[in-house]
């Protein structure tokens, strides 16, 4: 049982460090095509007097508040699930302890 535990640890530590990488570039992907989408927009900014650093600060903080305000749902949800799969266990019979 513990050779299983073992690798079953493995594979999700393996699939946990795929699911890092795959989230990060379909982020940077994401915003990438944001800012593409709207250069008419951060061209408009422009012409009318914002300087680059404060189109670039924009965008930057944009990302940053989209990225606190998904990380903080996304943690929320992961608690809650987390809460809901052991009483699940705990109902089954099968408490998994702390």
């Amino acid at each position: 049982i513990a050779r299983l535990l073992s690798f079953l640890r493995t594979f999700l530590l393996v699939f946990a460090v795929i699911s890092v990488f795959v989230g990060a570039f379909i982020i940077f992907n994401t915003f990438s095509m944001l800012v593409a989408q709207r250069s008419r927009e951060l061209a408009l900014l422009r012409a009318v007097g914002a300087s680059r650093r404060q189109v670039t600060r924009a965008v930057l903080g944009e990302a940053v508040g989209v990225g606190v305000v998904g990380s903080t749902f996304g943690l929320g949800a992961g608690v809650g699930l987390a809460l809901l799969l052991q009483a699940l266990f705990r109902a089954a019979g099968a408490d998994l302890g702390g």
